[in-house]
């Protein structure tokens, strides 16, 4: 019975896999080349980058199947990462409940409620991060669209005579 069940594991696995992969595809940007873009007008460039931009909703949503969001903002490696500490909270947590149910039970479920504890702060954390992770998308997509950079920059100081400004400008 052990080993169907691990089989059926494997398999479960690599479907999900296979249906990752096919959603990742989905996600992926069609922009025009930067030569393109200089050629557009701004509406234009505004109706590429409407169409294009990433919703913070939706990449909530997406997070239903794992990494599946942060594949819908192309950036799924961060997705995987996350991925791996909570699953490795999880099962270090079951594998500390099961290694000391006959020797001390009441401190091995404490540990283990601790590490499941910590796999749900990651998780809610992980929504956090994905909201910020969205609107930088955003904000790089809008600035290659636009062929914005940050050329001129400012730093302002305190000091026992006043403030003290700082301009700078990259040409």
């Amino acid at each position: 019975f052990e080993g169907n069940r691990f089989f059926y594991y494997i398999y479960s696995m690599k479907f999900l896999l296979i249906i990752l992969s096919l959603l990742s595809f989905s996600f992926s940007q069609l922009l025009p080349s930067d030569e393109d873009l200089m050629k557009m007008s701004y509406s234009d460039k505004l109706m590429v980058y409407n169409s294009e931009k990433k919703s913070p909703m939706w990449a909530m949503v997406w997070q239903v199947v794992p990494t599946a969001s942060y594949a819908y903002i192309n950036n799924w490696k961060r997705g995987v990462k996350f991925l791996g500490l909570e699953t490795s909270m999880v099962i270090l947590g079951k594998y500390i409940r099961d290694e000391t149910r006959f020797s001390n039970e009441s401190k091995g479920k404490s540990m283990a409620t601790v590490c499941y504890s910590i796999a749900g702060l990651l998780k809610l954390y992980e929504y956090v991060d994905l909201y910020k992770q969205t609107n930088k998308y955003n904000e790089r997509l809008h600035n290659k669209i636009f062929q914005k950079d940050n050329n001129l920059s400012f730093l302002i100081l305190p000091t026992s005579n006043g403030a003290y400004l700082n301009l700078s400008y990259n040409f």
